[in-house]
């Protein structure tokens, strides 16, 4: 079963769950498991985001204030983690500022596979 599918099964059952954790017959299911049909269901969430991982727009990347981001250098063809910022993004080797983006180098939320 392929992340996206598990989300849908997990997201179509999460209301019935619920019910069914109040109805006396189902004592034993009780809220911890909810949580845990909860913290499944993001990880799956997450997973499937991880799969689309699509370059970021512009102006997505100029949002990440502070949060790191997979960047590749398509020159150099060499791909490594900085942190983006209001107007560039930068490590402990250097920096790169936007003008280049999308001609010279393109960032990522996950690394890319």
């Amino acid at each position: 079963m392929k992340p996206l599918e598990a989300w849908h099964v997990i997201s179509a059952n999460l209301a019935h769950l619920y019910k069914m954790r109040r109805a006396a017959c189902y004592k034993g299911y009780v809220e911890a498991d909810t949580i845990a049909e909860i913290i499944a269901f993001k990880a799956l969430q997450e997973m499937e985001e991880r799969e689309k991982n699509e370059p970021l727009k512009l102006a997505e990347l100029k949002q990440m204030n502070g949060e790191p981001v997979w960047v590749h250098n398509l020159e150099v063809n060499k791909s490594f983690w900085m942190l983006a910022y209001e107007d560039v993004v930068s490590n402990r080797l250097g920096w790169l500022d936007y003008s280049g983006y999308g001609q010279t180098w393109i960032a990522y939320r996950h690394k890319q596979q």
